[in-house]
């Protein structure tokens, strides 16, 4: 399951709703969801994959987050291969874009580079 931030400006060109749905099957079929435990408490997730009950991390598929003077959106869902042929991945990719480009365009949680460093040592797979 997924928890999705429907209501974030992200998604204005995605369709989506609060859960997943048939159009996030293909996206998350193959993505490797990013552990946030060490990072700051106040990241959210825009797409958070939900753990199993034993474990419990805090997970993320797109967040993003404000880095030194920087801003940054961070994705594990493949939106860049084949995009002639996945229609969702190429209109969620085209979605983050057009956000990203416009001026609401604005991370709230402000993390570290060290932090950033911890997402490439705790990947779920």
């Amino acid at each position: 399951s997924l928890l999705i931030d429907d209501t974030h400006p992200v998604f204005s060109l995605f369709p989506t709703e609060s859960h997943s749905d048939w159009q996030w099957w293909e996206l998350v079929h193959e993505a490797s969801a990013m552990v946030l435990d060490d990072l700051d408490g106040t990241l959210k997730a825009l797409v958070q994959p939900i753990d199993t009950w034993f474990r419990s991390h805090k997970l993320a598929l797109l967040f993003e987050a404000q880095v030194g003077d920087g801003k940054l959106m961070v994705c594990s869902m493949d939106l860049s291969s084949e995009l002639n042929h996945r229609l969702v991945a190429r209109q969620l990719f085209a979605s983050i874009i057009n956000y990203m480009e416009g001026d609401q365009f604005n991370p709230e949680c402000l993390l570290t580079k060290e932090e950033i460093g911890l997402l490439f040592m705790n990947v779920e797979v």
